[in-house]
């Protein structure tokens, strides 16, 4: 009978132990956001958003040393598609004979002259370049002389259409040489440095323009804007009150213009 009861206890031990439930543990968390996408890392660092490229426009250039006034750019850019129209300041076109006579040498234009900067390199974007020189209204500007006081009128512009310099191999032809008879005569490309030497345009560079308006225009010099082109006459690199520009016209004696130096 003893053994029936010891029996009956270690099974009821056994029976009690199968049923007791184990309650599971609550999972840790560790600071994940709120609203993290599912299976996503929670303690993963958070990217930086995606910087958008800013396109700079095609007319325009930054170049930091210069003032770019986009107000003044279209102008700009217009002048620099219309300048070839208007001649160079120093050349004459041909005078057409009469009467089916043959050409006379006092019938024959005058070709322009490619001249050379006198700026120093150092000092200003002209330095060590040769240039041709337009106006729109060339009668005007041939009158700005030495002894004149005239006035500039406003829409008045100058394009200084500037070249490399180059050796020259050989000095310039006599336009009267040539057996053609041209409107405009070709214009003489060859020039003599003060040390002698002969150069020749080389590769084009920038178109340097300079314009004026009223007086009293925001933005402007006295009513004048200085302003740079690329040589295609694409992209304006600098415009309005450029102080490289300013610097040397200033003190120009025609307000900001310097007149034709024969």
């Amino acid at each position: 009978m003893r053994a029936r009861w010891l029996l009956v206890l270690v099974c009821g031990a056994c029976g009690s132990e199968a049923v007791t439930p184990k309650v599971a543990s609550p999972p840790t968390i560790t600071n994940a956001p709120t609203n993290a996408a599912p299976n996503a890392p929670t303690n993963a660092a958070a990217k930086p958003p995606t910087a958008v490229p800013q396109t700079p426009s095609p007319d325009y250039a930054n170049t930091g040393e210069f003032e770019l006034n986009k107000t003044f750019a279209p102008r700009l850019l217009e002048i620099a598609k219309q300048y070839t129209k208007w001649m160079r300041v120093d050349e004459r076109p041909n005078v057409a004979p009469l009467l089916c006579r043959a050409p006379l040498p006092s019938d024959r234009g005058t070709p322009s002259q490619v001249r050379i900067s006198k700026a120093t390199a150092s000092k200003s974007p002209h330095g060590r370049k040769l240039y041709f020189l337009y106006a729109k209204h060339k009668h005007t500007y041939l009158k700005l002389t030495a002894t004149s006081n005239n006035a500039v009128p406003v829409g008045q512009a100058i394009v200084k259409q500037a070249w490399h310099a180059v050796p020259a191999t050989k000095p310039a032809a006599s336009p009267n040489a040539r057996p053609s008879f041209h409107y405009l005569p070709p214009p003489i490309r060859i020039a003599k440095d003060k040390r002698g030497r002969l150069l020749t345009t080389g590769k084009q560079a920038d178109l340097y323009i300079i314009y004026k308006l009223a007086k009293s225009t925001p933005g402007t010099d006295d009513g004048y804007v200085y302003g740079t082109v690329t040589a295609d006459g694409k992209t304006v690199t600098s415009a309005g009150r450029v102080k490289r520009c300013m610097g040397c016209h200033d003190n120009a004696p025609h307000e900001r213009l310097f007149g034709l130096k024969r």
